[in-house]
């Protein structure tokens, strides 16, 4: 990932941002809470997050979306690479683009499982063109920051097992 720890105290750690493989910018992230109750990542100057899909994506017809760079990470500690970051809530419409430009047909959300994640998966579900399935996190959990290595692979097999029910009751309707 090429992360590095840099010399200021507020942002000490900085990630290089990749969008399916071109660099697109910096972003750093805080680790001290009075900090982060006011801004928990610092871009760089000119970084347009609406325009940038944090991470690999086309290699599937599925990808798994996430908020933030911490999240996609966790994901990518699993070994699992066709992930992207929206660095928000919400998928604006570059970004869209982007997916279905890449041949993507399926998202599954593991957006937060908080008001606001809820919300972008019930927007996510409204765009014409993708079939959604919402990640099935456990009991307590809010984000993929939260899972142990554990019950992220629980998650994941559920989540999987979801998946393709969904697409197999598709096949049948569509013969």
């Amino acid at each position: 990932m090429q992360a590095k720890v840099t010399y200021q105290y507020s942002y000490g750690l900085i990630f290089p941002i990749t969008d399916n493989g071109k660099f697109r910018g910096w972003v750093s992230r805080t680790m001290h809470k009075e900090i982060e109750q006011k801004r928990k990542y610092l871009y760089n100057a000119g970084f347009s997050r609406a325009t940038t899909l944090c991470g690999e994506y086309g290699s599937k017809k599925y990808v798994f979306v996430v908020e933030g760079y911490m999240d996609r990470l966790r994901f990518v500690q699993n070994g699992i690479n066709n992930v992207v970051a929206l660095l928000g809530w919400k998928m604006s419409v570059q970004q869209e683009k982007k997916l279905k430009d890449a041949g993507v047909t399926d998202i599954i959300s593991v957006l937060d499982n908080d008001e606001c994640g809820r919300k972008g998966t019930a927007y996510l579900r409204t765009i014409s063109g993708f079939q959604v399935t919402r990640w099935c996190f456990l009991k307590g959990i809010k984000d993929p920051g939260d899972m142990t290595e554990d019950n992220f692979w629980k998650m994941y097999d559920k989540t999987m097992s979801k998946y393709k029910a969904t697409h197999k009751q598709k096949s049948k309707k569509r013969r």
